[in-house]
């Protein structure tokens, strides 16, 4: 048993801190594990994971990234530590959709079934390959060309279809 904590990209912008002098994320981190543990309390130490905050996209790439990272351990620079015990560290990873705001996202919800048939994609439209483009963004169809086995944006590093529009679990 155990609990898991996943970090908002906001907290970057706040102040680090540190967990010495009592102030900021490096002293609320622990502060909050040690009272979750205590509300919750089924072991004497259960299992607490952080899953930390990606290092990418408009939320989490503050200027205080660095010294947030330092902060998300306690400023110990690890997990399991004399102010966490018993805890561990997942670094998580986020994909920006850079294609959403040049090409627009289908208008239809493709990760949400149908109400009658509970079927996926009855209204999803394929995505448009780069000589469909605008004019304007023509110039980017060799790069996705060559670095994207079905000539769509992304599919080289997610798949054909990006996680955003992927059924709810």
């Amino acid at each position: 048993r155990g609990m898991i904590w996943y970090q908002g990209e906001n907290n970057v912008y706040g102040d680090p801190g540190n967990s010495i002098q009592h102030q900021g994320y490096g002293c609320e981190l622990p502060a909050m594990i040690r009272n979750w543990r205590n509300i919750w309390r089924s072991e004497k130490q259960p299992l607490f994971g952080v899953a930390a905050l990606a290092g990418g996209g408009s939320e989490g790439y503050g200027y205080h990234m660095g010294e947030f990272r330092w902060a998300e351990t306690a400023n110990f620079g690890h997990w399991n530590n004399p102010q966490m015990p018993n805890t561990f560290g997942a670094q998580v990873y986020d994909l920006e959709d850079p294609w959403a705001v040049v090409l627009g996202r289908d208008p239809y919800n493709c990760s949400l079934p149908d109400p009658n048939t509970g079927k996926y994609g009855k209204e999803c439209k394929p995505f448009p390959k780069p000589d469909k483009w605008s004019k304007e963004l023509r110039y980017l169809a060799p790069l996705v060309r060559n670095n994207s086995p079905a000539g769509i944006p992304g599919s080289a590093y997610m798949g054909g279809i990006h996680p955003r529009d992927k059924r709810p679990v």
